[in-house]
């Protein structure tokens, strides 16, 4: 380090020697210059400046920046304007020549040596003082003159002063701005050796980053890849339920329409069965009406076989109403077989509700046809008593138990007729009930077409949502590769 410092002073020196070495050999070309042109001959004091140019280099060509080649080039330096001073003696130019001494001075400030400049300024006072005491003339045009050598000499002091301090400063300052140099060099390179820390780190961090990005990219590739497949999968099961429930809507609102066309043809079904009832009902009311005359009758020709006892002689009117009333017995007769063959037909129609009543028609047709045959037996009977009057009596008899018997089948007809009709009265009420029912069934049926063509709605856009999401997923998954691809490129 502190080589470098020297060879920067070194190489400063070094160019201010050859610099001044030059100019000094053109001084001394001037000088002769001059020398010719006055017309003088002084050739001692060329000849001496030109012996001091010589020697100054030969020692600058051997080491131009040494401390001997700086001392000969300050003294010839010095030594040419004191020949000039001389050389123009008595001319009026003379006293001006004397410049070129502090010219001299301000130029060896270059080598930074405060040294040579004490040197010069020591050689100019002892030139100047001495020339004025033993040969003035080639000093000063007028002669010797102290006060004039002490203001030069003042005047020298002062300029030897600011540069003795400047070359001094200068001296000093080189080798601090070499070490600042140096310092700055140091730093610089430590902030190189950083900096090329620095960007290896960040080269390594980046690479870390990026595995680490790399990393993160796979794992969230695999994961965001199944998140997406359940989103496909949940697309695609959303859509398939949507179809589903669309299917089962459909089926839904068929059965909803079948029901509720089912549960009109039952009403109608009941209703017309309520009729039927309605009409049965009517039917036994005329057969118990017919039936409870027919006792009446009965009771009536009891009443009348009775007086036949009294009276014989009234036998033939008696038997004539008798016959009369046979033949009623036979009509009403008739007429209940006609009403239970009417209701056993309609038994048949209600099916399983008319079983119950079809037995008892059957019963009604098994009495109607035991009454027509207990009319036929009156009627015999009666054609016996016209025949012979002697069996009246028998007759009469036999008359009167018969007539009793049809009284009582009369009564038992008339109880079960009335048996039967609460039985249908009750059949009556339960079909009453079952339309009703039948009756809330469709209206409860209804709503629920409306239900299914909502289903149908719902299934529409939960089919459109599934669309949805699976154009979503599938935009998703794109801008998914997008992003893990740039994001693996960085």
């Amino acid at each position: 380090m502190p080589a470098t410092t020297l060879d920067s002073l070194t190489l400063l020196r070094a160019t201010a020697s050859r610099w001044l070495l030059g100019l000094l050999w053109l001084a001394v070309a001037v000088s002769v210059a001059v020398a010719i042109a006055v017309g003088v001959r002084p050739w001692l004091p060329l000849g001496l400046a030109a012996a001091a140019a010589t020697i100054a280099t030969v020692l600058v060509w051997h080491d131009p920046a040494g401390l001997s080649a700086r001392v000969a080039v300050t003294l010839a330096a010095v030594a040419v304007p004191a020949q000039l001073v001389a050389l123009l003696a008595g001319h009026p130019w003379q006293i001006d020549l004397h410049m070129p001494f502090f010219a001299v001075l301000a130029m060896l400030a270059a080598y930074a040596d405060w040294r040579l400049i004490l040197l010069g300024a020591a050689v100019i006072a002892v030139h100047h003082l001495a020339l004025n005491v033993v040969l003035p003339e080639p000093v000063f045009p007028v002669g010797a003159d102290l006060s004039r050598v002490v203001l030069h000499a003042l005047i020298v002091v002062l300029q030897t002063g600011v540069l003795v301090w400047l070359t001094a400063r200068v001296a000093r300052l080189i080798p601090a701005a070499e070490r600042a140099a140096r310092d700055a060099e140091e730093k610089v390179a430590i902030v190189a050796r950083l900096t090329a820390e620095r960007e290896a780190e960040a080269e390594r961090a980046a690479a870390a980053r990026r595995e680490q990005a790399l990393g993160v990219a796979d794992r969230f590739q695999s994961e965001m890849g199944g998140v997406v497949g359940e989103l496909e999968a949940a697309a695609a099961r959303m859509d398939a339920s949507a179809e589903a429930l669309a299917a089962a809507s459909t089926r839904a609102g068929a059965e909803a329409d079948r029901a509720a066309s089912a549960a009109t043809r039952s009403a109608d079904a009941v209703r017309s069965a309520a009729a039927a009832v309605e009409q049965v009902s009517g039917s036994i009311g005329e057969t118990t009406r017919q039936i409870g005359e027919a006792a009446r009758i009965s009771s009536e020709a009891a009443r009348s076989a009775g007086m036949v006892e009294w009276t014989v002689a009234n036998l033939s009117e008696a038997a004539k109403r008798i016959g009369s009333v046979a033949d009623m017995i036979d009509g009403v007769a008739g007429q209940t077989n006609l009403l239970a063959l009417n209701a056993t037909i309609e038994a048949a129609r209600a099916g399983e509700a008319g079983k119950g009543f079809a037995v008892v028609a059957n019963e009604v047709k098994g009495l109607a046809a035991e009454t027509a045959r207990a009319t036929e037996q009156i009627t015999r009977e009666i054609a016996a008593m016209q025949a012979a009057t002697e069996d009246t009596g028998r007759a009469v008899a036999e008359i009167i138990g018969v007539v009793r018997r049809i009284d009582g089948i009369a009564s038992a007809i008339a109880a079960a007729m009335e048996q039967q009709a609460a039985a249908i009265g009750e059949i009556g009420r339960a079909i009453e009930a079952a339309a009703d029912g039948t009756a809330e069934s469709s209206a409860a049926i209804a709503p629920f077409s409306g239900v299914a063509a909502e289903n149908d709605r719902l299934a529409d856009r939960t089919r459109e949502s599934a669309r949805v999401l699976s154009e979503t997923t599938a935009m998703l998954s794109n801008r998914l590769g997008s992003f893990l691809a740039t994001l693996r490129a960085a």
